[in-house]
């Protein structure tokens, strides 16, 4: 577990492993230093059953700590989990079983948004539609529906020691998006991906737009740094820069607010309101009309942001791409 500044998480998150069916052997925190009363909070579960080692992340970003505390643990089974989500009960257990059959080199769960209120529910709704559908799926029909090569997420995840060492670990270098950069790299090593379907992990959700903006900002950034996400970044490019278009031509073509306005309805009910009535229904949608470009627009000017900022760091700082195909091209 990588933490930097976690004093008010830390409690909930660690109160849902210790009360796991199964418990893990032990807990090792690499934290970046925290300010605030971190460590103190997890030093507070050292006497609950279960060996806590908190050790220093010098690399400061969440795949250093992760290689860190993977690297200080002798566990031949290694489970990520990052503060701030929860996990069911059965989370731990789901996700060690499928190793025993000697064949799994990594598995990956499910994950549910972990909502308060009404607008993080909008939100769950908008971006992460699809793991809601088909978390509710029956099971057969979500055997049905996996895909032939299973790539981890960042969402919790569990690798053997062996194929996490041979692989390299996370790459280190990348403030956010590491954990995408590693699923891309287990599949490129043709590592055997298991799915466990009765894993589940609560993933909290941004509770203002300016939370929401700086999450995509970062994330976009970490994918503009690895090169990678360009098909979907590009759909969101061509549909703003349409809507800007369409405004800018306002002094010749008195039409263009009547086309950016539909641009953007046209947007905004695709994305905002039929998610909003597929995940919870259409009364629902209704009232929180208000709320999707209040979500809309703060999530992609920061997908926008942070992916330019992201391409001008790969195209300007050679490094990045020094270390990003040095970690992609190591041999597996």
């Amino acid at each position: 577990m990588p933490s930097l500044n976690e004093e008010a998480s830390v409690d909930a998150t660690l109160n849902a492993v210790f009360a796991s069916t199964r418990l893990p052997d032990e807990i090792v925190v690499a934290d970046a230093f925290s300010k605030d009363r971190t460590r103190e909070r997890i030093a507070a579960f050292a006497e609950r059953g279960v060996p806590i080692r908190l050790i220093d992340n010098p690399g400061i970003f969440a795949g250093a700590g992760r290689n860190a505390a993977a690297q200080a643990t002798h566990c031949d089974i290694l489970l990520f989990l990052d503060f701030g989500n929860i996990v069911d009960p059965g989370w731990i257990e789901a996700m060690t079983q499928p190793f025993e059959s000697g064949t799994v080199d990594a598995v990956g769960g499910l994950f549910i948004p972990f909502c308060e209120n009404d607008f993080e529910r909008c939100i769950a709704a908008i971006q992460y539609q699809e793991a809601i559908l088909f978390a509710r799926l029956p099971r057969a029909e979500q055997i049905a529906r996996l895909p032939d090569k299973i790539r981890l997420g960042g969402l919790g995840s569990a690798v053997s020691r062996d194929c996490y060492t041979r692989i390299g670990g996370m790459p280190a270098w990348l403030r956010a998006g590491e954990d995408q950069l590693f699923g891309h790299k287990l599949l490129a090593a043709g590592a055997r991906i298991a799915p466990a379907l009765d894993a589940r992990l609560f993933h909290h959700m941004r509770d203002t737009p300016g939370a929401l903006y700086r999450q995509n900002l970062v994330y976009a950034r970490g994918d503009g740094y690895t090169n990678t996400g360009q098909a979907h970044y590009g759909r969101t490019f061509a549909l703003y820069a349409a809507i800007l278009a369409s405004l800018l031509a306002l002094p010749w073509l008195p039409a263009g607010g009547i086309m950016a306005a539909a641009l953007f309805g046209a947007y905004g009910y695709a994305t905002g309101f039929r998610r909003l009535r597929r995940v919870h229904g259409t009364a629902f949608a209704l009232r929180q009309l208000a709320s999707i470009p209040l979500i809309l627009l703060p999530k992609d000017i920061g997908t926008i942001a942070g992916y330019i900022q992201g391409r001008w760091g790969w195209l300007t700082r050679p490094q990045l791409r020094t270390d990003y195909h040095a970690y992609m091209q190591r041999p597996t």
